[in-house]
């Protein structure tokens, strides 16, 4: 017996040692390398602190409901809003719906993004990317393939997939020829682009960038940046959805609450008391200026607020046990759908914005 609790302590010790070691190799070393947690105090922290959410104080209008969980929003210039759902495709609060989409079946009745481009509206589904009216209406792109994502950078829609990237333009897909640092393939879970034409990638093994506007010859290389070796790091690397700051980006994660990546790759993590605030849905995050908003699984909706290169990040108010699957803009509110369907519209007051910044240092 004491011959087996020597050799228990022993690979113990071995085993928190390795730990120690493997979370100070340099990150472009360890893209494969799984660290576990350390709760020895004596040890460096293991993942960022859990903080508390205070309450922002927003006006909540119920626009409609749609009966299936909300996977997707987008606003439409009629004023009317698309509303992609997780299996039953799409509807339309306030328009009718056209003749392409109502027809959508099997896979491509499951709806992750929806996006503008060319005249027409493109969901992006388990079954492809399908334009649902306009000039393209009906056609289907990359009908092979799951659409994860669909963002817009430098004037381009690009569609993420477990393939990679693809720009969408006149009723075409073609593919964007980039990979990781190691030659690794893209498998796209989360996208968030820019103006300037910077194009951040989310993965299952962290966040990538891209500047679209200067893409090599030949095959592009995406630079790296795993939210594990954060600073404080995060639990995860699983992105679920992801905003453009303008120049940096935050990352809504699996079960590890945000992640703000810098301009150089500076990773910084914000993880919270509330368990289910941490479980970010995928997709469920919309940028406007400098305040971002993130859904969660049932922790409500998050909003940040970036003063210095730091997130201030409260919970609106009347939300906070909800679960938020879908988020995007639209004029000075937040579209938010639920899991339970229905769609609602966010007001967060201005001086409740300067409030939150105020309470980052400014």
């Amino acid at each position: 017996m004491r011959r087996a609790a020597t050799a228990g302590t022993l690979a113990l010790a071995l085993g928190l040692g390795a730990a120690v070691v493997a979370a100070r190799v340099p990150a472009e070393r360890a893209r494969h390398l799984a660290v576990p947690v350390l709760v020895d105090p004596s040890l460096p922290a293991a993942i960022a602190p859990a903080a508390g959410l205070a309450a922002l104080e927003c006006r909540v209008e119920e626009l409609g409901g749609v009966g299936r969980r909300v996977t997707a929003l987008l606003p439409a210039a009629d004023g009317s809003v698309w509303v992609g759902t997780f299996d039953e495709g799409v509807a339309r609060l306030g328009g009718e719906v056209p003749a392409a989409a109502r027809a959508l079946a099997g896979r491509r009745r499951m709806v992750n993004a929806l996006a503008a481009e060319g005249g027409s509206t493109w969901a992006a589904t388990q079954g492809g990317l399908v334009a649902l009216d306009g000039p393209a209406s009906g056609q289907v792109l990359l009908g092979d393939q799951s659409a994860s994502a669909l963002a817009r950078s430098g004037g381009a829609l690009l569609a993420g997939t477990g393939h990679g990237l693809f720009r969408v333009k006149d009723g075409s897909a073609w593919p964007v020829p980039a990979a990781g640092p190691d030659g690794e393939a893209l498998r796209v879970t989360a996208l968030a682009g820019s103006a300037t034409g910077r194009l951040w990638i989310g993965t299952s093994s962290g966040v990538y960038s891209l500047d679209l506007g200067q893409l090599p010859p030949g095959r592009a290389t995406a630079a790296w940046y795993p939210l594990v070796f954060g600073d404080p790091p995060s639990s995860t690397d699983v992105v679920t959805a992801l905003a453009d700051l303008g120049g940096a980006a935050v990352a809504g994660t699996d079960d590890g609450g945000l992640a703000r990546v810098g301009a150089r790759g500076e990773v910084s993590a914000v993880r919270f008391a509330d368990a289910l605030a941490n479980q970010v849905n995928p997709g469920a995050a919309a940028a406007s200026g400098s305040a971002l908003a993130f859904g969660t699984q049932g922790g409500g909706l998050l909003v940040a607020l970036e003063r210095g290169g730091h997130l201030d990040v409260r919970r609106a108010s009347g939300l906070e046990e909800l679960a938020v699957s879908a988020v995007a803009r639209t004029g000075d509110a937040w579209l938010v759908g639920t899991a339970e369907g229905k769609v609602l519209r966010v007001r967060c007051p201005e001086g409740g914005e300067r409030h939150a910044v105020a309470a980052a240092g400014g």
